[in-house]
């Protein structure tokens, strides 16, 4: 088994207690491992999505290497392998552990109203602490992940191209998409033009990849960095955004009450800002509530995209979660187009308690 082997190569298989799921996301896996009152977090990076694993450990270990040694900010206990290494790889599988100290935790849910304002927060410290990073330095480990309205076109594809009926009862989401089309290549446009700088990005701010403090809520590190590559921070906070002040998950069927929570997103950005203020520039400033609605756009475009190739008909598989997630996304993409003004409003008043 697997596990059996990844616990082995940590020296933990023969007392490991317990191992429960904490996070399962498109770039990796988190698992909580209790042994007696010593606890783990063990992730499981998405071979997948990564094709050449070299490539993101060269990412992380500059990066990690960056905040520990330049910037004094990272005492992430992470766990080594009997050859010395951080990263262990089994049976085509690319794994990392962390031992958490009594006081950290890894959270399932926002237990907390303050876990809000944390997680855009450390997202904004992670930002402040890698701007003098050398970002040519890093590799592009996600071909075209920066050539954003390649998902677009892979939509467009995935209509052509489906076998069944689903483009029938999709017309609406078709319409949806086309008419935000323009929208897809908005943030490469900036960094192309130079409007705005070229960035460290981690590209998975998850509550499954951030060690709290237990008691007080304060997030304390980001971990999870296997996505880490070249980008706007504009990409970063509105992938953050749209994943944590949302009422739902993300494929909540109900869209009734899906909407984009204004008071947890003043309380995040408050927290971001508060990081951030002395070097983001206006433009970035500027887009920061279109970055939000760009991230849910994509978001759920992709996943019309892979519902429409998946091979299953629509009609036996109504309410499929590929669907879900994608008419969830859109709801929220609405539901932000109605409140932009008043969500601008709400960063530029922070912007001048800040100042």
């Amino acid at each position: 088994m697997l596990m059996f082997k990844v616990l082995k190569n940590f020296g933990l298989l023969d007392t490991v207690d317990n191992v429960d799921k904490r996070g399962v996301g498109t770039v990796n896996r988190t698992y909580i491992v209790s042994e007696g009152i010593n606890r783990y977090a063990l992730q499981l990076v998405d071979f997948n999505l990564f094709k050449n694993v070299r490539a993101v450990i060269e990412n992380v270990d500059m990066v990690t290497r960056h905040l520990r040694m330049i910037k004094k900010d990272y005492d992430v206990y992470t766990l080594q392998n009997n050859a010395g290494s951080e990263h262990v790889l089994v049976r085509d599988s690319y794994w990392r552990c962390y031992k958490l100290r009594d006081n950290e935790a890894i959270f399932q849910h926002f237990e907390n109203d303050i876990m809000y304002y944390e997680i855009a927060r450390i997202l904004g410290r992670f930002h402040k602490l890698t701007a003098d990073f050398a970002v040519d330095k890093l590799n592009i480990t996600i071909p075209n992940l920066l050539n954003t309205y390649n998902y677009f076109n892979e939509y467009i594809r995935a209509n052509e191209e489906c076998k069944s009926d689903k483009t029938l009862y999709t017309w609406n989401e078709f319409k949806f998409i086309t008419d935000r089309e323009n929208i897809f290549s908005f943030i490469p446009n900036l960094l192309n033009s130079g409007k705005v700088p070229l960035r460290v990005v981690h590209n998975n701010v998850r509550k499954s990849n951030i060690i709290f403090d237990a008691k007080t809520y304060k997030s304390l590190y980001l971990i999870g960095m296997d996505a880490l590559m070249p980008g706007s921070l504009l990409s970063d906070f509105g992938e953050m955004a749209r994943y944590a002040f949302s009422t739902t998950k993300e494929a909540e069927q109900d869209l009734d009450i899906v909407y984009f929570m204004k008071d947890k997103f003043k309380s995040g950005i408050k927290g971001y800002l508060s990081e951030v203020k002395d070097f983001i520039t206006e433009e970035e400033l500027r887009y920061l509530v279109d970055s939000i609605k760009i991230k849910a756009l994509i978001y759920g475009t992709r996943a019309l995209s892979e519902y429409l190739l998946d091979g299953k008909d629509y009609i036996t598989n109504f309410g499929y979660e590929k669907l879900d997630i994608c008419k969830n996304q859109f709801k929220l993409v609405q539901d932000i187009e109605t409140n932009y003004e008043e969500l601008q409003k709400i960063v530029l008043d922070v912007i001048n308690t800040l100042n």
